[in-house]
């Protein structure tokens, strides 16, 4: 992300000592389970070793892999149009790697030119040095390039960017759901404790540190001191960054493996407490009928359930790490034959497990941290929400396919129920019509249904119910399309919908989220049960509704 920012710049600039080049580095600092430098390297890896001259002032070594001439892609399509045989068109690309051990404890830090990061083996670096570094001397009012991910069941990246160096608020991230990826910026002259970092004027941390300075290289000893101090600090939390440690994502190949046996350990147990089924991909639900585990010649009932997983044939409790990751399930559709939707078993787990102190969670085929008080901040938001008064039936499996069905059902009859399933609305001045909700009540209520197959379904509620709201709250034309909808299911809860000018007063009503789900045994609200991603979305979902007033409850539709 760095390179954008650098594009054009030679090696002939010099620093403003004025007697040094400037030089491009990029360096990982090594987990300190790294004692020996070739205990870093790619096994597969065949390295000329560079022998370091003596009186440097550190401990290091240098493997050089000399590049072939490779001719490149484009090069057979420009023949066709020439009788030049295009002689020397060749690339050829060399790379150095560089590693030094200094400090006490003494640390291992390695230095990648051209394509050396591919020396290092992936487990053998800490996957947050770069970043932390950034963190902790960035000047928070002068960053150029924010990377992120949303984190929802399938994370959205960003790339949010500045023309000119510019405060974290420009950024527009959210602290309670986006993690911070990587971060460019220009480091402060000086540091709360008087410490000058010498660093350049640009630098961008992920995994690892990319910055431009004038350096000799016998002074890349004190250089590594120096961001080691810069790493081992914590200055980034009253840099306004003290968010970052919420939602972090786990890149540690060693944590992952340790974690993954964890996981490995519950199904083997058939734990259904913290353990879910979710698909990793949107579906449609409408055409959805089940769900076949490899093999087998039957589809699951409608919803994912781990139970099922843990019935069938091919028993769990002798499975291994390669099962969860070769086996498989496949999407089976209403309308006949398997969908293409397959997935590996791995992607399709939802995990919540407690490491120590530390609290990860598995979701897509990927591990989160959660910060310990950041899960209870948002368990207890859950579990305080108001549960609605609307009576609502089971959920019945033997004849409800869908929440359409349900739907359908329980309004059949109901004089205070209008069904309004996929009776959509056009906002005025808009193209894409919006389901005002599933059913509307006698008693004001916009009860929204899904049933819960993962985070990401519940989060397409959530938007659902709080989208139709702001639009009911103040869009005339919405609110006249929405009355006539009413009244073509039942007439008499049709003048309860308001359609004079202006924006209305939304308190009289309630926006209801109703949820088909198994409910787990527990002490507490069964709101609290959900996975933490839903937890987390219906959280900040509810606080921007609140904001305007709205009046937002929950419901569990109970599965029979």
């Amino acid at each position: 992300m760095w390179r954008q920012f650098w594009k054009g710049q030679t090696v002939t600039e010099t620093d403003d000592r004025g007697d040094l080049k400037i030089q491009a580095l990029t360096v990982f600092l090594l987990k300190p389970t790294i004692k020996k430098f070739e205990q870093a390297l790619d096994p597969d890896l065949k390295p000329t070793l560079i022998t370091l001259k003596g009186g440097l002032g550190f401990n290091g070594v240098a493997y050089w892999v000399k590049g072939s001439n490779n001719p490149p892609r484009w090069k057979d399509f420009l023949l066709e149009g020439t009788d030049d045989t295009l002689d020397g068109l060749e690339n050829r690309h060399q790379s150095v790697l560089v590693m030094i051990r200094t400090g006490r404890p003494a640390r291992t830090f390695a230095f990648v030119f051209g394509y050396a990061r591919s020396f290092l083996k992936p487990t053998s670096y800490v996957t947050d040095f770069g970043l932390k570094v950034v963190m902790n001397v960035v000047d928070p009012d002068k960053l150029r390039c924010v990377d992120s991910a949303i984190l929802e069941e399938i994370p959205v990246q960003t790339r949010r960017q500045a023309s000119r160096v510019s405060a974290m608020e420009l950024f527009e991230v959210d602290k309670d759901s986006d993690m911070l990826r990587s971060l460019v910026g220009t480091p402060m002259e000086t540091l709360p404790d008087g410490k000058k970092p010498r660093l350049g004027k640009v630098i961008a941390g992920s995994s690892n540190l990319a910055l431009r300075l004038g350096i000799a290289f016998d002074e890349l000893g004190d250089l590594c001191k120096d961001l080691l101090d810069f790493y081992q600090r914590d200055d980034y939390k009253r840099h306004g960054f003290d968010w970052v440690d919420h939602l972090r994502p786990v890149k540690d190949k060693d944590l992952i493996e340790k974690l993954d046996m964890a996981l490995l350990g519950a199904i083997q147990a058939k734990d259904t407490s913290h353990v879910y089924l979710a698909p990793p991909e949107i579906i449609d639900w409408e055409d959805f009928d089940g769900i076949r585990f490899g093999a087998a010649k039957k589809a699951t009932p409608v919803e994912f359930d781990i139970e099922e997983l843990y019935q069938q044939r091919d028993d769990p409790t002798a499975w291994g790490l390669d099962d969860l990751r070769k086996k498989g399930l496949s999407i089976v559709s209403r309308t006949g034959g398997l969908d293409d939707k397959r997935f590996s078993l791995y992607r399709c787990l939802l995990f919540d497990h407690t490491l120590g102190t530390e609290r990860y969670v598995l979701t897509n085929g990927a591990w989160y941290n959660i910060e310990t008080s950041f899960a209870a901040k948002v368990t207890a938001f859950v579990g305080s929400l108001p549960v609605s008064g609307v009576t609502l039936a089971d959920f019945d499996k033997a004849i409800d396919k869908s929440e359409g069905d349900y739907s359908t059902r329980i309004c059949r009859g109901n004089p205070d129920f209008a069904l309004m399933d996929r009776k959509n609305v056009k906002p005025t001045n808009a193209r894409t019509p919006v389901e005002v909700c599933d059913i509307f009540t006698r008693a004001l209520q916009f009860i929204h249904i899904k049933p819960f197959k993962a985070s990401s379904t519940l989060s397409h509620l959530f938007s659902q119910g709080a989208v139709s709201a702001d639009l009911f709250q103040v869009d005339q034309g919405y609110r006249a399309e929405a009355k006539k909808k009413v009244a073509m299911t039942n007439k008499s809860l049709a003048g309860l919908i308001p359609t004079r000018s202006g924006q209305i007063d939304m308190a009289p009503f309630e926006i209801v989220y109703a949820i088909i789900w198994k409910s787990h045994a527990g002490s507490g609200p069964w709101q609290t049960a959900l996975p933490f991603f839903a937890q987390l979305n219906l959280m900040q979902t509810a606080q921007r509704m609140r904001l305007k007033s709205f009046n937002v409850t929950l419901k569990l539709i109970e599965i029979a």
